[in-house]
């Protein structure tokens, strides 16, 4: 065999060997790397377990919630008239219990203000009722699936076919009532709230209903109404801020009292409504028991 063929063969294998070498050095090289870094992989799942064990459960269902309490002034519930029927809230809450259909509302009313003059939030836990005391705790149950909230009524209605409860988004998402809208519900009085003092349909001997026509923090613009609404005259109140309220009417009866409100809506003051106030000021101001209808159609500013 020439001496050159095996000069070859032993350059071949001596680069094969060197390969070999360097593919063995680049092995262990991979694998000291790898034992540096698994031992942190682990401390990190390690620390991420208990952040997981920590997690809050999802709350049960048939838990009732506890409702949003509310920092804002107490309502007192007058007797109001929607569409010609008159509605006399209960002065307590106690034993009551009914059966019927429940809907919600949302987005079109979130913001704005309830029967008790509160800020309506459609996350809150609270609903509208006809005629149960405001701050009432009402348990809600749904009967076609057994789901249960507790709200609690700081607004009136609904006024809409046999309807007896308008939940707020938030429970009615709690009673499983979104997509359908309407469920037929039981709803109980918890026998927590606070009993109302609460006119009814009649006053006692010391007081009078009357209509509140505007109200204004300016003097000069609340005798400006006073001056176009006859027989009138202006209450100040001074409950934080000074506030100047024009004040009409002298009734013993609830209806005639309606009457009367619904006449100066129509004419220029939308915003008024029914108020109780003390004979005394009635007779300091010379208000006698029947008043003159006639308005002018100016608005308070």
């Amino acid at each position: 065999m020439p001496k050159n063929h095996f000069k070859t063969i032993f350059n071949i294998s001596l680069r094969n060997r060197i390969n070999t070498v360097i593919t063995i050095i680049c092995i262990a090289i991979w694998m000291i790397q790898v034992s540096c870094i698994t031992p942190s992989r682990k401390k990190i799942l390690t620390r991420s377990r208990p952040d997981v064990q920590k997690q809050v459960p999802p709350k049960k269902l048939l838990e009732p919630s506890v409702p949003d309490q509310t920092t804002e002034p107490k309502a007192r519930s007058m007797p109001y008239r929607v569409d010609a029927t008159t509605y006399y809230p209960l002065t307590s809450a106690e034993g009551y219990k009914e059966e019927g259909i429940a809907s919600w509302y949302g987005p079109q009313f979130h913001g704005k203000k309830t029967s008790n003059r509160e800020t309506y939030n459609m996350e809150g836990m609270t609903a509208a009722h006809k005629t149960l005391p405001f701050n009432t705790l009402v348990k809600v149950t749904n009967l076609e699936n057994g789901l249960e909230a507790i709200v609690r009524i700081n607004d009136r209605g609904p006024f809409v076919d046999n309807r007896i409860i308008d939940l707020s988004r938030r429970a009615a998402r709690e009673l499983k009532i979104i997509q359908q809208g309407t469920v037929r519900v039981q709803i109980t009085a918890l026998n927590n709230s606070e009993p109302e003092d609460n006119p009814g349909a009649t006053v006692n001997e010391n007081q009078v209903f009357s209509v509140q026509v505007a109200v204004s923090q300016n003097p000069e613009n609340a005798n400006r109404v006073k001056n176009q609404v006859e027989n009138s005259w202006i209450k100040i109140y001074l409950r934080g801020i000074e506030s100047y309220r024009v004040l009409t009417g002298n009734y013993k009866n609830f209806e005639n009292t309606i009457e009367l409100r619904d006449k100066v809506r129509q004419n220029g003051f939308p915003d008024a409504f029914v108020v109780v106030v003390s004979s005394a000021e009635i007779e300091n101001n010379n208000i006698p028991a029947k008043v003159s209808r006639e308005f002018v159609g100016e608005t308070l500013r």
